[in-house]
């Protein structure tokens, strides 16, 4: 067995995030949230999505180098299938990690300047841009081009899966699985794109309505704003191990 056979196992021995009781303040906080939030959340999510998964793609990919990912990528690529050693996938890995912590930062700024001055929903197209351009730009740094309708879709995936838990993120996974093997095979022809941008935004919506709404109470809702680093590392951390896994399928044939 060589090291990648190894890798994956050690990428599929994944612990999923347990189901927790929210807490007593969380439930306050949602008891204090007005009807009808939760639908103009969703709403708004759905909206960023369709308008930046259908026109916004190509906006998106311009605010990183594209093409440096890509040659970085064919170097580290030639040396690890030459030795697929520990070190060389560490080398592959390092570039993507300096471009989270930055991509974090930016996050962070992005979630409390609202924040302070009490601004829940209004940020949820550059918050949705920001997750987005995380995805699109952990994908291409092993190799997949978000420019592609079924990788569009592929990341949509991801989202929903990392925000989620217990069973349901269970049942993601799986379902994450499915289509990383039907991209390979080609076969794509049942993804509904519409649908899944539909329910990524559900699921952000009810992950996130507690801090959008302390978000919108001004200075206070910098807490809430700070959940967008939150979600953003959770987002691209579950996308990373995704992609490494399909990654690795593929170099290792």
């Amino acid at each position: 067995m060589d090291f990648a056979d190894k890798e994956i196992r050690r990428l599929e021995r994944r612990k999923f995030r347990k189901e927790k009781p929210k807490s007593k303040i969380e439930n306050r906080i949602r008891d204090k949230i007005p009807k009808g939030l939760s639908d103009k959340l969703t709403s708004a999510f759905t909206s960023a999505f369709k308008l930046l998964i259908e026109k916004g793609t190509s906006v998106i990919t311009k605010t990183y180098d594209k093409e440096g990912i890509e040659t970085e990528l064919d170097v580290y690529t030639y040396l690890f299938e030459k030795n697929k050693t520990k070190r060389n996938w560490k080398r592959l890995n390092s570039k993507g990690n300096r471009r989270r912590l930055i991509d974090s930062a930016v996050t962070t700024f992005e979630g409390a300047l609202p924040g302070l001055l009490g601004i829940g929903l209004p940020d949820i197209p550059l918050f949705t841009a920001f997750i987005l351009r995380g995805v699109y730009e952990t994908a291409l740094t092993y190799g997949f081009d978000c420019d592609k309708k079924e990788e569009r879709y592929f990341a949509l995936k991801l989202i929903e899966g990392a925000m989620v838990s217990g069973e349901a993120q269970q049942a993601v996974v799986r379902s994450i699985k499915r289509t990383a093997r039907l991209i390979a095979a080609g076969d794509t022809g049942s993804f509904d794109l519409d649908a899944q941008l539909r329910k990524t935004s559900r699921v952000l919506s009810e992950a996130m309505i507690a801090a959008k709404f302390v978000q919108g109470i001004p200075l206070v809702g910098v807490i809430g704003g700070a959940y967008n680093l939150t979600a953003f590392r959770r987002i691209t951390g579950f996308a990373r191990r995704e992609y490494q896994l399909r990654y690795l399928y593929k170099v290792r044939k």
